[in-house]
């Protein structure tokens, strides 16, 4: 055993295994940039009441772990306002009355002119019927024109044959031919009177009657007319009333399931988030919009790091990041994911664990984890837990940074 301890290779050798030890264990820090102060962090999700109401006695505990999504009666209202609906309800039953009286006027409107058109109809038949019967007087007429004016070429004959004999005188021989003169004339005009009424005849069986003067149509026709023209404008009236009946009915219904529903209020709380905060009292008064707990999103925890300005020029979101929680002897793959400067404003977001206030020459580097290991939920999924980060060496191509850019994640 002496000799064994005074061996020289056996202190050489236990010299080296120091020495080997102390560079291994210093080498990340030289070759890799380590974060100086890293700890992981998540982002909150408020949960607001959109009525008022008492909150109910079941709110689940600060530190609750929600593996499933669940709806949760979250509000009771005590007297939900009917103040809308009634409104909606009596503009629906105007609207419903509206369509009905304008139905109702088209349909006495409908009836009113069947009862024009049968005078119409009656009126046509009777006036075609008038003016055949006065066609046949006139050719009738025309007859017997005829007949008489035959009579008198004789009677000019005669006269004319006893004038060359010397037994008629010349003026009656003058009042014989004036006499069939004017008999013709008088048949000329019997026949223009039968060819008129047959024009009017043809014009009152197609509808137009010539006998006024002034109207081509009788008072039914006309009656007709102005309620063809009343008839359209109801038409688009019921259109209109129609469309504002539908949509009515519909707000009503919306509404009416609203006010079913605003006797409570139901909220579905996110899958794999962590109630981090209860803000109040079950069985409390709450107001419209007021917040009631927040859960932190386990499902996309990242780490903080500050870093110092000098090493943030050769890193990007996208980069290879190897993060390992404080206490832990496992490492994990995580990717640069945002990178901020001291003056980045935060006001839109909220984090679980607090963000520190950086000096004018230190950035934010948000990394998030890649393994889609669960957290765990005894630890409030390890939120605001130090952790310790690696990145890729000093210079551009370190071995974690080139691994990113082959995969096409690299400088954004």
């Amino acid at each position: 055993m002496e000799r064994l301890f005074r061996s020289r290779a056996l202190r050489i050798a236990l010299a080296a295994t120091l020495i080997v030890g102390g560079i291994w264990g210093f080498a990340p820090y030289v070759l890799k940039d380590v974060a100086s102060s890293a700890y992981v962090n998540a982002e909150l999700t408020q949960v607001a009441t959109p009525v008022a109401g008492v909150l109910t006695q079941g709110l689940p505990r600060e530190g609750a772990y929600l593996s499933q999504a669940a709806r949760l009666r979250l509000v009771t209202t005590r007297s939900p306002s009917r103040a809308r609906l009634d409104d909606l309800l009596q503009q629906a039953a105007l609207a419903d009355a509206t369509v009905a009286l304008v139905g109702s006027q088209l349909a006495e409107l409908r009836s009113h002119d069947g009862l024009l058109a049968e005078r119409s109809a009656l009126f046509k038949t009777a006036s075609v019927g008038r003016l055949a019967g006065r066609v046949r007087e006139a050719e009738a007429n025309v007859g017997r024109c005829d007949a008489l004016q035959r009579d008198l070429q004789e009677r000019l004959a005669r006269a004319a044959s006893l004038a060359d004999k010397g037994f008629v005188s010349d003026a009656g021989l003058r009042t014989v031919r004036e006499a069939a003169e004017a008999g013709d004339q008088a048949c000329r005009a019997t026949r223009g009177a039968v060819d008129a009424i047959r024009a009017e005849d043809a014009a009152a069986q197609r509808g137009v009657y010539l006998s006024d003067g002034s109207n081509d149509a009788p008072y039914a026709e006309q009656q007709r007319a102005r309620l063809m023209l009343r008839r359209q404008e109801l038409m688009t009236e019921l259109v209109h009333a129609r469309a504002s009946q539908a949509q009515l009915h519909g707000q009503v219904a919306a509404e009416r399931d609203l006010y079913a529903r605003a006797s409570s209020y139901d909220a579905v709380l996110p899958a794999q988030h962590l109630v981090w905060s209860v803000e109040a009292r079950p069985g409390s008064e709450v107001v419209e919009g007021q917040s009631v707990m927040t859960v932190a999103d386990c499902r996309n925890r990242f780490v903080v790091v500050e870093l110092p300005a000098r090493k943030i020029e050769h890193l990007s979101v996208g980069d290879a990041a190897r993060v390992r929680l404080l206490g832990s002897g496992r490492w994990q793959d995580g990717r640069i994911r945002r990178i901020m400067g001291g003056a980045a404003r935060q006001d839109g977001r909220l984090f679980a664990a607090e963000m520190p206030r950086l000096g004018p020459h230190n950035f934010i580097v948000e990394v998030g984890f890649e393994s889609a290991d669960q957290p765990d939920q005894r630890r409030s999924c390890d939120i605001g837990r130090p952790a310790d980060v690696r990145f890729g060496g000093p210079m551009l191509g370190g071995p974690d940074q080139r691994v990113a850019r082959s995969a096409g994640l690299g400088r954004s």
